[in-house]
């Protein structure tokens, strides 16, 4: 059956009787590059220091307006504001309680930002065999000749797989440079505190 050379079908041909599988691709390929989008922009908008928002605090918090200070972290909507937010409720409280209470909200954003990247992964190991499934699909169960133009499922389900995984490490250094831009601002906060 693989092997039939008799009726030698076109490219056309071929690439209808496989029309009826081939949709599975680029809508996983559409699903998986949503996730990367969502994620990516939530990152990269997270991962700059707020260093005027911590300017114009700090004089808010010296005369004790705790309120205005939240008022303007609320206005921001980066991971570093939500920090000084915390940081902000805090005061008053021991020093290692501040410090503490900062780094488990930093592990509590960071762990937010990781969500739905399993799915990535997922797809990225799913689309190349489901590429090959395709192709022997369709030419050990329909008898029709092997050709070359079988192969396509399959490498679009590799090129699919490789930009998942490549998305994948994208984020990662993302949200490297989001904890950098955290620890920056729970560093600055606690320096602030210090001088106070």
């Amino acid at each position: 059956m693989l092997l039939q050379t008799a009726s030698v079908l076109s490219w056309d041909d071929a690439l209808r009787l496989q029309s009826w599988a081939f949709w599975l691709l680029p809508c996983a390929g559409v699903v998986m590059l949503y996730l990367f989008w969502e994620r990516f922009w939530l990152l990269y908008s997270s991962a700059n220091l707020p260093t005027k928002l911590l300017e114009n605090i700090k004089p808010l918090i010296r005369r004790g307006d705790k309120a205005t200070s939240i008022q303007l972290c609320q206005n921001h909507k980066t991971p570093s504001a939500k920090l000084l937010i915390v940081g902000i409720n805090k005061l008053g409280k021991p020093f290692k309680e501040i410090h503490d209470s900062l780094h488990q909200e930093m592990d509590v954003l960071l762990h937010e930002y990781e969500r739905k990247w399993g799915y990535l992964i997922l797809f990225s190991e799913i689309l190349p065999v489901l590429g090959l499934c395709i192709v022997l699909v369709q030419t050990q169960f329909f008898t029709v000749p092997f050709l070359f133009v079988h192969l396509v499922p399959f490498w679009v389900g590799w090129l699919l797989g490789f930009l998942g995984s490549v998305g994948y490490n994208v984020l990662v250094m993302r949200l490297r440079a989001t904890k950098r831009a955290m620890d920056a601002t729970i560093h600055a906060w606690l320096g602030f505190l210090q001088e106070s």
